[in-house]
């Protein structure tokens, strides 16, 4: 829900959410494990996007990268919104993504 509220497509995304496990870390690693065993997709890279000081906990303890979405929790990678897509993806150094919303 908040996905299609922010305008994104998800359409064929695998994910999980607080529905599915207690904690944040367990939702995210249900995410990638769900990936793999879905679609025989593995990441070399998760980047998770949270607001909080516990999203950037979940994400330490997976060993995922971390981007603070507002001004809620400190972190050197950072974002105020997703209005320009792009410039998150660049800022990440996705270069294949980036192309794709040019």
């Amino acid at each position: 829900m908040k996905l299609k509220a922010a305008g994104f497509n998800i359409d064929g995304i695998v994910f999980s959410s607080c529905s599915d496990a207690m904690s944040r870390s367990e939702v995210m690693a249900l995410a990638a494990f769900r990936a793999k065993q879905d679609y025989g997709v593995y990441f070399d890279r998760r980047i998770y996007f949270g607001d909080g000081v516990w999203d950037k906990q979940a994400t330490q303890s997976l060993n995922y990268e971390f981007v603070a979405v507002g001004d809620k929790v400190e972190h050197e990678v950072r974002v105020n919104h997703f209005i320009n897509p792009q410039a998150i993806l660049g800022k990440l150094g996705i270069e294949e993504a980036e192309r794709q919303y040019a």
